[in-house]
């Protein structure tokens, strides 16, 4: 099928507001599960006819990218953060990749237009109703609790057509430790 999937950071990976003191952002609430599923799908690419995973973040605060960019340190997925401010996200991905190309999951008003020519869109719980009207498909969780992997699911097993619990199985086989 040969299509990318490109996330929204902030509101997918992450809860939906943020954690903030008198000196500013101090931290964000992340899902446990998003960061295996996203290696799942870097691992199996060719399985899922993706060409990459790409994550997309508008975050320019100093306290926030930090924060971002230690958790996908983390994760081992760095490498994988693209910034374009909001406002721009719909000419960044354009400037790159064919629009039906993409699978995009975005949670706010900016990603309409991204929603509107993309092959494939999701968005979160918390997303703005309009959003929601105009995506592909609504996710039942919200950012930051298994919102991607719920996206992520969806989107492997009923538009590419793939099964991650196969590849689960796959790599059950060949653990040693079972």
């Amino acid at each position: 099928m040969n299509k990318i999937i490109i996330t929204d950071f902030d509101g997918i990976f992450t809860s939906p507001g943020f954690i903030y003191t008198k000196d500013g952002k101090i931290g964000k609430l992340f899902s446990p599960n998003d960061g295996g599923i996203y290696h799942l799908l870097l691992d199996n690419l060719e399985y899922f006819g993706l060409l990459d995973v790409i994550i997309l973040t508008g975050e320019d605060r100093y306290e926030g990218i930090e924060v971002t960019e230690k958790r996908l340190s983390d994760l081992g997925l760095l490498n994988k953060l693209n910034f374009s401010p909001g406002k721009e996200k719909y000419n960044w991905i354009k400037s790159r990749y064919k629009m039906n190309d993409v699978i995009y999951f975005g949670d706010d008003l900016y990603d309409i237009n991204i929603f509107s020519e993309c092959f494939y869109s999701c968005t979160p719980l918390h997303s703005p109703l309009i959003l929601k009207r105009n995506s592909s498909y609504s996710s039942g969780y919200k950012g930051g609790e298994d919102a991607f992997t719920d996206m992520i699911t969806h989107v492997t097993e009923e538009i590419l057509n793939k099964s991650i619990t196969e590849i689960i199985n796959k790599q059950k086989k060949y653990d040693t430790k079972s």
